[in-house]
């Protein structure tokens, strides 16, 4: 008997680390591995805006060494052509395609040798086109860098795992059955069971709020990069939902265990016979005494005239 009843603890906690493995699971699918999460985290955290403006500032530098003015190439791409190229791009990166950036400055030279011959009457000379290529490599290759996707090889490595959760579902919903089957070999009793998956639910919502709470401290961009890296206040927030969705389906496991708990609780009482009535004497009354007998006849109270005596 005490044997089994080791086995039966230890079972029950297989069940609830299957469970809480599969509520982490539907955590990520929910935050880390979901491109919309991303999408808005890095529309939340001005992570558009902040790179718009640092290829603004790259591209005006090198158009300053070139001899041109640094609002010169300003109207080569806007803050909308970088969002949509970051997105496409990120978009190929989960669904693991391949994707070309679009060249932005690809008209440079032509641009301001039109503009230059139009001011001036003038052809440029080889050293003011050399100068304009150099200007257009540069500004293309700080373009191309930007449009990639952020924090590119943290993100290929969780998109590696992202293509195996499949197989991890099914891995731990088989454990999870099995050890509930042989928990129902053990104790063959219905209320037996229904103690082993409550006790693996509450175990389960438990494991998830200690790891939410042990991933909270841990999982901080600015510990993994450092502040002057324009991705750190993305990052952060990106990784700093995770332990908040694995809270939250913890949350929902209790909630589920206490609704079950109670529907159960209602319909037990509900099936409960009621007590037998008692009459207000204190003593029992049989159903057929209770029936009354139908009306007698009434007595004759009057003789007939040949019945009068003689």
């Amino acid at each position: 008997m005490k044997i089994e009843k080791i086995i039966s603890v230890v079972l029950c906690a297989v069940l609830s680390l299957c469970i809480a493995f599969c509520g982490m699971l539907t955590a990520l699918e929910f935050t880390l591995f979901k491109e919309g999460y991303l999408a808005r985290k890095m529309e939340k955290s001005g992570y558009f805006t902040a790179m718009n403006n640092a290829v603004k500032v790259s591209c005006q530098g090198y158009a300053v060494d070139a001899g041109l003015n640094a609002t010169a190439i300003d109207h080569f791409f806007t803050q909308e052509d970088l969002k949509a190229d970051i997105l496409v791009n990120m978009d190929a990166r989960f669904r693991n395609v391949y994707s070309t950036t679009p060249s932005r400055f690809s008209s440079l030279v032509e641009y301001f040798e039109n503009h230059i011959a139009w001011e001036t009457d003038q052809q440029i000379t080889p050293e003011q086109r050399e100068r304009l290529l150099v200007l257009q490599a540069s500004c293309e290759r700080v373009y191309q860098e930007a449009s990639r996707p952020p924090f590119d090889a943290a993100l290929s490595t969780l998109l590696q795992y992202r293509s195996v959760r499949k197989w991890g579902w099914i891995a731990f919903a088989a454990l999870a059955a099995g050890s509930l089957t042989l928990l129902g070999w053990i104790d063959r009793s219905a209320r037996a069971r229904r103690e082993y998956v409550a006790n693996g639910v509450l175990g389960a919502a438990l494991t998830l709020w200690a790891l939410s709470a042990l991933l909270k401290g841990k999982l901080n961009g600015k510990s993994w990069m450092p502040e002057e890296n324009l991705s750190q206040e993305l990052f952060s927030q990106w990784l700093g939902g995770f332990p908040g969705a694995l809270a939250v389906i913890g949350l929902l496991l209790l909630v589920v265990l206490l609704v079950c708990t109670f529907w159960y609780a209602q319909n037990c009482s509900a099936r409960r016979p009621a007590p037998p009535a008692q009459a207000s004497s204190g003593r029992k009354i049989r159903r057929d005494q209770a029936v009354k007998s139908p009306a007698q006849p009434a007595r004759q109270i009057y003789r007939r005239p040949n019945q009068i005596q003689k």
